[in-house]
């Protein structure tokens, strides 16, 4: 196993249930989860109309999976940490599917209306793997399917954060339940990684993250016989710019 499997196994398996609301979704983002559940449901009714059953990749503890399954949607939601698959299932009613998996090897029987990758969970591996893992994506689309991509935005996060990645040294320090956590942030403009080094008393870890700027997610998407429908620039359904928080695109196979 490599670095990078080794720290993405580390965030979301072992310590998944510590950094779930520091790294992954922050609680304020829990008060936003109804209008991510209807825009995304404004996007399939808008693109795809007839789509029915969902792929959810990765899900994490479901939040939007089972949103989605209150609207009508047949959902399968994947996360490679089982912490987060046991939320889910309890909390799941009948119709809501969830499995352990990777994202990079997890194979399915069946082809989905929608592949749904949803608040920045693109970008974890090295170049060729991002690829891969869309590739995937890609391949779980029934003909006329729909993937819903949505990243951070690389050159607004650069901008707004500059001091933070570039001139800020001393370490942040955060209290989440009753925890202590040492943060450092840095960003590599030759490789567009944003790495996040976190310390706590239970050791030193650190959290990936390939952005992409726009040109460079459509040239991957077009790479894998996906046509580009829309890009929006956030939740809101606002259209894309380099000052928008968010890289929403959504492309049709």
């Amino acid at each position: 196993m490599n670095e990078q499997d080794e720290w993405f196994v580390d965030v979301y398996v072992k310590y998944g249930d510590t950094l779930f609301d520091l790294l992954t979704v922050p609680k304020s983002v829990y008060r936003e989860t109804p209008k991510h559940i209807e825009f995304i449901d404004s996007i399939i009714k808008s693109f795809a109309n007839n789509a029915k059953n969902v792929l959810d990749i990765p899900c994490g503890d479901g939040r939007i999976s089972l949103g989605l399954i209150k609207k009508g949607y047949d959902v399968t939601g994947v996360d490679i940490s089982p912490k987060y698959i046991e939320k889910a299932r309890d909390r799941s009613p009948m119709n809501g599917k969830f499995i352990v998996g990777d994202m990079r090897t997890v194979d399915f029987d069946t082809k989905f209306d929608v592949v749904l990758n949803w608040y920045g969970s693109f970008g974890y591996f090295d170049e060729e793997t991002n690829f891969k893992v869309l590739s995937r994506f890609s391949e779980f689309l029934n003909d006329n399917g729909l993937l819903i991509l949505d990243l951070r935005n690389r050159d607004y996060l650069i901008n707004k954060n500059y001091v933070l990645l570039y001139e800020w040294k001393p370490e942040i320090v955060v209290r989440e339940n009753d925890k202590l956590f040492f943060l450092r942030y840095s960003f590599d403009p030759e490789t567009s990684v944003l790495t996040l080094t976190v310390k706590t008393d239970e050791g030193e870890f650190y959290y990936r993250m390939r952005l992409y700027s726009l040109h460079e997610i459509i040239r991957m998407i077009q790479k894998n016989d996906l046509k580009i429908v829309k890009i929006y620039g956030d939740y809101d359904g606002t259209n894309y710019s380099l000052f928008s928080p968010r890289l929403i695109a959504v492309a049709k196979k």
